[in-house]
């Protein structure tokens, strides 16, 4: 990939995310996602899209890359939310309904394994 794109979209195959860190990567994608979701929502309307000039876009991705931590913060905070969530509904190792709701496969053991490097 080019050294100042983070995000791939490949035919037939999804999607990649890389960034310097994976709190880096989790929040190129997590907003990757949440922009083509604000965009099919735009085109559903039927209306002309009014379109921010290209100096407006640079000026915004200048400043949103200036936040440094913000990435690191995003995924700590999603990470305290999925464990909230996953003691609300009695998600850990003893009470998993069937394999697929193992501890293994819970969003906060993968949230935490990847604030972890890849490790749980």
């Amino acid at each position: 990939m080019a050294e100042d794109k983070t995000i791939l979209l490949m035919a037939n195959h999804g999607v990649l995310a890389v960034g310097e860190t994976i709190a880096a990567a989790f929040d190129e994608l997590y907003y990757f996602e949440r922009a083509a979701e604000t965009l099919m929502t735009c085109y559903a309307t039927g209306k002309e899209l009014r379109i921010v000039s290209d100096a407006v876009a640079r000026m915004t991705e200048k400043q949103w890359r200036g936040y440094g931590q913000l990435a690191v913060d995003h995924l700590e905070n999603i990470k305290a939310i999925l464990d909230v969530e996953e003691r609300r509904i009695g998600v850990n190792s003893m009470t998993c309904g069937s394999p697929w709701r193992s501890p293994w496969f819970s969003h906060g053991a993968m949230a935490r394994a990847a604030g972890a490097g890849g490790y749980a």
